[in-house]
């Protein structure tokens, strides 16, 4: 099924429900004796409501990033399904080569040994992922004094540009004459506009995502930030990450 005939389906049967529910809230405030009909009623209009306009700002986001994949002719993109794909491959890969599916791995190789007990992989590697602050500030920790279970040059060889010189698109950003990427990791360099902080150095490395959720490290100034919600990303982040980067890096006396 092509973009066009998802968006009117999706659309379509979305707008029936929410139809129906209005209808029924409605039968119902004419019905006497049904308050409590009159109550779920309009609890499931909300709903159909929020699914709707769920549904209309994910569509509205697909969009922009395929005009801004057109306009600055990054025809790498996928829009079929949410960006991040490629860690989907990975993950497949990984379940190929060691015999343990990927939600397993993380937990016996990351969570079990760091004690992470509030991270799993609850849908595919890509956006099924379920975390704390807590724990993704143990994961920041290990990767600026690693040792306790990565050892330093692997940490070392995660956050060296793999294929310098490749340009790109970052999400929201635009497209950027040098996209470097570790490995799994995007790695600041001279990338401007950027999701990090003035003052972050270039070597700084992290990953942010759709739910409004990111992790740098800068091993420069020895410090590593988290931030997680649950808000859509869209320009409120992009208004407020920098700052925030750049306030927590004046804080501790590492502003570049």
């Amino acid at each position: 099924m092509d973009f066009r005939r998802k968006f009117e389906f999706g659309l379509a049967w979305r707008t029936a429900v929410l139809v129906a529910c209005v209808w029924l809230f409605i039968q119902a405030l004419d019905a006497p004796g049904l308050r409590a009909g009159r109550i779920v009623a309009a609890l499931i209009a909300f709903a159909a409501l929020g699914s709707l306009w769920s549904f209309i700002r994910r569509t509205n986001f697909q969009v922009s990033r395929f005009i801004e994949s057109v306009r600055f002719e990054d025809y790498s993109q996928r829009f079929s399904d949410p960006s991040g794909a490629g860690f989907d491959v990975l993950g497949d890969h990984l379940a190929a080569v060691t015999g343990i599916g990927c939600a397993d791995y993380l937990r016996q190789a990351l969570c079990e040994p760091l004690g992470l007990a509030a991270t799993a992989l609850v849908g595919s590697p890509h956006s099924g992922g379920e975390a704390s602050v807590g724990d993704l500030a143990v994961v920041a920790g290990e990767l600026l004094d690693p040792g306790r279970l990565v050892h330093p040059t692997t940490v070392a060889e995660l956050a060296t540009v793999q294929f310098p010189g490749l340009s790109g698109v970052v999400p929201g950003y635009g497209r950027q004459d040098r996209n470097d990427w570790g490995l799994g990791v995007e790695i600041r360099d001279s990338k401007s506009p950027h999701w990090t902080g003035s003052g972050n150095a270039p070597t700084t490395y992290g990953h942010f995502g759709r739910s409004g959720t990111f992790l740098w490290v800068d091993p420069v100034a020895r410090l590593g930030l988290v931030v997680l919600t649950d808000t859509e990303f869209e320009q409120w982040a992009k208004d407020a990450w920098p700052p925030l980067a750049d306030a927590v890096l004046r804080a501790h006396g590492a502003a570049g």
